[in-house]
């Protein structure tokens, strides 16, 4: 999880790109948007801070007002990056895409405006001109760049596009018509194309839902059609996101936003209630037999592990408003009731910590919880089977103890109740992270409760965990 440690702390859409054994991430601060930052990480995990790349202009520039979504490409010993850029001389209204050049990713040169939009396809000459996020794909020695505007006809909230130019160099690009039009969202910003063995992936970002989705094709032209789920993560979660390769991996980095709820894992002090936007930890890219999606935790949380794994065998009740049962044995512990709500929890608290295991939900309600104490206040993974949703939500009291928070922070839909599934759930730094069946449901961050019992609740149903083992955790460096 990264964040700029500085008063003013938010962070806007970023670029990976991976180079000698490093990542090297660059991100907007907002809302200036008058500087790219830097940072660099040698597993996605933990990230140092290092001097800006680009800086908005000198008067008359054609970045002399701000600097937007950037992407970084390698073309021989050069690296290029083109960025988005507004001019004062049209009040910032016009998007254009221009460039930099740098031979080491940390010091570079601007070369000026390189492309804008073509009034033959797009929408240009209005009050506000879209074309931004320029983001280039290489095959068969040319390159095919995909930028957020807006197709030139349609209705007027329809029109968001990717569209594409053509290059060479990296410096010369001529424009073609729209690769993609969704032909419902207003825009798709930051797009991407991305292969990954024989299928073309078109990733772009929703604003209407602030969704990550992504459209699948044979060809690199198109057609590109909307797979079965269609987002990499729920509404409302991680956006503005690019793929990249890394260490053998195709990874996906992004930013997303939480609600500062508590002491900040950055050392900060932001206003309590406030969204902030955070980069949270890699996630790695797997794609199923037909082509779809999904992420995965990423494998260097392996190297912050501590000490070795203890078994969880068995839970005592904390609250419960009828008569319930107990499971307990050398390799499971569970929770049932007939009627009325129950919550059972280890005797330990764990404040760092990674549980594996696998994880049964029979009934109208029933599932995880962690950061839990004798209150029943605590962090919960709610199963929702007739509804075919799962939620991640917290339930504790306020700081001055008058009132109560219930806050939904993240949810899913879609998800069959687990049977045996196998499952992880791990709280690092404030760092909240849930998959089932290898598939990443929840990231995000959270730290209202920094402390607690691990177990499991249930409403009129049962909850069970099988072969469940939980290890300590030390939090990775943010300087």
């Amino acid at each position: 999880m990264y964040l700029p440690r500085t008063f003013y702390n938010d962070l806007g859409d970023v670029e990976a790109i991976a180079h000698e054994g490093v990542l090297h991430l660059f991100h907007l601060v907002l809302p200036n948007r008058d500087l790219v930052a830097h940072a660099v990480s040698r597993d996605g995990l933990g990230w140092q801070a290092v001097a800006p790349a680009i800086a908005t202009g000198a008067p008359g520039d054609c970045d002399d007002d701000m600097i937007r979504t950037v992407s970084v490409t390698k073309r021989g010993e050069i690296f290029y990056m083109l960025y988005t850029a507004t001019a004062r001389a049209e009040a910032g209204k016009v998007e254009r895409v221009a460039l930099a050049i740098s031979r080491d990713l940390y010091h570079w040169e601007k070369q000026g405006a390189v492309a804008e939009a073509d009034p033959r396809f797009y929408e240009a000459g209005a009050a506000r001109t879209a074309f931004r996020d320029p983001k280039p794909y290489s095959e068969d020695g040319r390159y095919y760049a995909v930028v957020c505007a807006r197709a030139k006809e349609g209705p007027r909230f329809r029109r968001g596009c990717a569209a594409l130019m053509v290059s060479d160099d990296l410096v010369h690009w001529q424009a073609e018509a729209p690769l993609h039009i969704p032909g419902i969202y207003d825009e798709l910003e930051c797009p991407q194309i991305y292969k990954i063995g024989t299928y073309y992936y078109l990733l772009g970002s929703i604003i209407e839902e602030r969704a990550q989705r992504y459209w699948v094709s044979e060809h690199l032209r198109g057609p590109y059609l909307t797979p079965p789920d269609g987002v990499l993560m729920p509404p409302g979660s991680h956006y503005a996101g690019r793929l990249c390769r890394f260490m053998g991996r195709d990874v996906f980095a992004c930013w997303t936003t939480c609600t500062a709820d508590g002491p900040s894992p950055f050392g900060l002090h932001p206003n309590p209630g406030a969204p902030m936007r955070v980069v949270p930890a890699l996630l790695d890219v797997r794609q199923r037999p037909d082509g779809s999606l999904y992420l995965c935790s990423c494998p260097a949380w392996e190297d912050y592990e501590q000490g070795a794994a203890v078994p969880i065998k068995e839970l005592e009740p904390v609250w419960h408003t009828a008569a319930l049962s107990l499971e307990a044995g050398a390799d499971k512990a569970g929770v049932s009731c007939r009627e009325g709500y129950a919550l059972c929890l280890t005797e330990q608290p764990y404040t760092d910590f990674t549980l594996r295991g696998r994880l049964s939900v029979f009934g109208p309600r029933a599932g995880l919880a962690f950061a839990a104490d004798d209150e029943a206040e605590g962090y919960f993974i709610v199963f929702e089977p007739a509804l075919g949703r799962v939620r991640l939500l917290l339930h504790a009291r306020t700081p001055e103890g008058e009132s109560f928070v219930y806050r939904i922070l993240q949810e899913a839909y879609g998800v069959c109740a687990p049977e045996g599934e196998s499952f992880m759930l791990r709280r690092v730094n404030g760092e909240i992270e849930f998959s089932l069946g290898g598939r990443i449901l929840f990231s995000t961050m959270s730290t209202a409760l920094c402390g607690g019992r691990l177990g499991l609740h249930a409403l009129c149903g049962r909850a069970l965990i099988e072969c469940a083992q939980v290890v300590l955790m030390r939090a990775p460096r943010n300087d």
